[in-house]
C-alpha cells in the first residue's frame, strides 16, 4: 500500500486555515460591534425590520458560518496533492469572502457581490480536491 507523502507547501494549506479561524472571529467580533451599535439584545439574531444594516453584518457572517465546514475540507483534501494550487485557492477565497462581509456590512445586500471572487477560490478547491481523489486511487 502506497504511503502519501505530504509536499512541504502543505504548510500553506495549514496556514490559510488558521487565517479562516481568525476570519470567523473578526466576523463575529463585527456582529458584536452592530449588535451594540444598533441595540439589538441577544438572543435575537436578526432585527425585526427589513433595512436593518445588523441583519446584513449577521447574513455576512452567518454566510461565512455555513460555508466554511465545506471549505476547509475542500481545502485539506485539495491539498494532499495540489498544496500549492489550493493554498492559493484558499487565499483567494479569503480574500473574497472579506470583500463580501464589507460590502453587505454597509447595509446595502448587493455591495456583497464584490465577494463573488470567493467562488473563484472555492471551485478551484473542487477541482483540486477531485484531482486528489483521482491521484490518491490510483486513477490518474
Amino acid at each position: 500500500m502506497p504511503v502519501l507523502e505530504l509536499d512541504r507547501a502543505f504548510g500553506l494549506v495549514i496556514a490559510d486555515a488558521v487565517v479562516m479561524w481568525g476570519l470567523n472571529f473578526y466576523l463575529g467580533g463585527k456582529v458584536m460591534n452592530a449588535r451594540n451599535e444598533c441595540g439589538v439584545k441577544l438572543p435575537l439574531m436578526y432585527e425585526n425590520k427589513d433595512d436593518s444594516k445588523f441583519n446584513c453584518v449577521q447574513r455576512s457572517h452567518m454566510n461565512y458560518v455555513e460555508n466554511s465546514s465545506f471549505t476547509l475540507s475542500l481545502l485539506f483534501c485539495g491539498g494532499l496533492c495540489a498544496p500549492r494550487v489550493s493554498a492559493a485557492a484558499g487565499a483567494v477565497h479569503i480574500v473574497g469572502k472579506v470583500l463580501y462581509a464589507q460590502g453587505y456590512s454597509t447595509g446595502n445586500p448587493s455591495m456583497r457581490s464584490k465577494g463573488n471572487i470567493a467562488y473563484l477560490g472555492l471551485f478551484t478547491l473542487v477541482g483540486t480536491s477531485i484531482y486528489s481523489a483521482l491521484k490518491i486511487g490510483q486513477l490518474v
